[in-house]
């Protein structure tokens, strides 16, 4: 690649991105299968479309594998739907139409009131927010706000890094996986500020910690395009104990 050619924002990354029709494809299986799994998880005794939902990262992106959950809601006509991001929210609402959306900035409390939400959920968004501190931050904010929550996060052992698509690379030791995606130009994410590769082990330590202030059962399996300890994503499902 020249220099020109160096992917520095996420409106470069997804020009490059979205020319790959076969990660399109199999990126649009794994959205189907994971949206079928929220619905059961957290629809099968009561599917109220007057409940109140967030959709925590919700971006003013296009592109076809941005805010799946967003616009399954609205295509159903589900009636309280709300999302937060870091984008303009002009042009978010102006993208999609129903959406009650509030711009946040990272690493703030989000401006909601305990409890505030029947479910919060979110897709492929904690692999941008940062280390460990800062998912286990918001991560507790979502349990603070909602009485469910659900969030799927692409698996660093899925045969085929999701961002690049160079296969085994997740495998790779992260200091090693930044300097390899800098040589390829994909400048973007050159340390974890902006991608963190992820494992349902890792996600584990982070919950165990928030048990200690938090009264949750929770789950955490694999999801998406299901290939076991491989599958393409993993998903973590909690739902708090409220005293009535």
């Amino acid at each position: 690649m020249k220099k020109s050619q160096k992917i520095d924002n996420w409106d470069k990354f997804f020009q490059k991105y979205n020319k790959n029709n076969i990660a399109l494809f199999f990126s649009n299986k794994a959205r189907s299968n994971i949206i079928k799994l929220l619905i059961k998880l957290m629809f099968y005794k009561n599917n109220n479309k007057k409940d109140k939902i967030l959709d925590f990262g919700v971006s003013s992106s296009e592109n076809s594998d941005s805010n799946p959950f967003v616009k399954y809601f609205i295509k159903k006509k589900y009636k309280s739907l709300h999302g937060c991001g870091l984008d303009d929210e002009l042009e978010v609402k102006s993208k999609l139409k129903g959406l009650k959306y509030k711009r946040i900035k990272p690493n703030t409390k989000l401006p909601y009131k305990d409890n505030y939400f029947s479910i919060s959920i979110s897709h492929a968004v904690f692999e941008h927010l940062g280390n460990f501190e800062k998912k286990k931050f918001y991560l507790s904010e979502l349990l603070r706000i909602s009485k469910k929550v659900f969030i799927t996060v692409p698996n660093r052992y899925f045969p085929i890094e999701h961002h690049s698509n160079i296969p085994l690379l997740g495998y790779l030791p992260s200091k090693l996986i930044y300097k390899i995606l800098v040589f390829l130009n994909y400048n973007i994410f050159k340390s974890e500020k902006t991608l963190t590769f992820n494992s349902v082990n890792d996600f584990n330590l982070i919950i165990k910690k928030l048990r200690i202030t938090n009264n949750f059962n929770y789950s955490i399996n694999y999801t998406g395009l299901l290939m076991g300890k491989f599958s393409s994503h993993f998903y973590v499902y909690i739902e708090k104990k409220i005293k009535n």
